[in-house]
């Protein structure tokens, strides 16, 4: 699979795998709840309950996929299984080779998901939407959607890039950042 890339100005590769990411390699159930038709983003390896149907897939960790790699960001909504998916990521976390950790959390702040980041040195800032701009804030601010979080190493560079007006991800430069959020 091939996605444009505004910075470089060519097409980046994208592996696409057919597994799930969790805190250990090898099989689990993925839960659909019967609703699923109307939300696809509601599957979970965490079983909700609502009925519906669930299947085996395979599960691989996050340490075993990426070892050796450094990743600029990492965005995770897996439905309730964020920490287990971290904790599978237990090496790159300790070296500190994922730099920002974008993640919802149902849960709010403080919560497992955070607290396993924080014990790995990571800040933890809520994500909040404003109208001009992403805001970060306290994690402990109460939120009024879904809450995302931004867990960063370097929480200068979060701030620096947070307060340019627009939407754009953390990584790249300003200028092929504003490209795409035109």
């Amino acid at each position: 699979l091939e996605i444009w890339s505004a910075e470089s100005g060519r097409f980046a590769t994208v592996e696409v795998h057919d597994s799930a990411v969790s805190d250990r390699s090898g099989a689990a159930e993925l839960f659909m709840p019967s609703d699923f038709d109307a939300n696809e983003g509601t599957a979970s390896l965490d079983e909700a309950g609502g009925g519906g149907e669930s299947f085996t897939v395979p599960t691989v960790t996050l340490d075993e996929q990426f070892a050796g790699d450094e990743i600029g960001v990492l965005k995770i909504d897996i439905e309730g299984h964020e920490k287990a998916a971290l904790e599978g990521a237990a090496d790159l976390l300790r070296n500190r080779a994922i730099r920002d950790v974008v993640y919802e959390d149902h849960g709010g702040y403080p919560s497992p998901v955070s607290e396993l980041l924080e014990g790995h040195g990571y800040r933890v800032w809520l994500i909040r939407k404003g109208l001009l701009k992403p805001l970060l804030i306290p994690p402990g601010t109460k939120p009024y959607e879904l809450p995302n979080y931004l867990a960063t190493t370097d929480s200068e560079r979060a701030a620096r890039r947070m307060r340019a007006f627009g939407y754009r991800v953390l990584s790249g430069s300003l200028r092929s950042n504003c490209e795409r959020s035109g």
